[in-house]
């Protein structure tokens, strides 16, 4: 499994903000083949320019009412070595 900060842009953005919650990419077959949940990757976008956290749920929301194929979209709390 390999994990890293996702984004070029936007990670240098969190950084100049003074953030240091980072939109992460996991990939379950980055060293070895696997899934999880029949997922081989995904990626936890960390929203720190919506305060209200709805802002892409809803955008995937109403695609998918229009028939447009979206991803899987939910809300996780992401803990590191038991720290937020």
């Amino acid at each position: 499994m390999g994990i890293r900060a996702k984004g070029n842009n936007s990670r240098r953005l969190t950084e100049k903000c003074g953030h240091d919650r980072y939109s992460l990419k996991v990939e379950f077959d980055h060293y070895a083949a696997g899934s999880y949940y029949g997922l081989d990757k995904f990626s936890l976008d960390a929203s720190f320019r919506d305060n209200s956290y709805m802002k892409t749920w809803i955008v995937y929301d109403m695609m998918a009412y229009m028939g447009v194929p979206t991803p899987l979209c939910s809300y996780v709390d992401v803990r590191v070595n038991g720290e937020d």
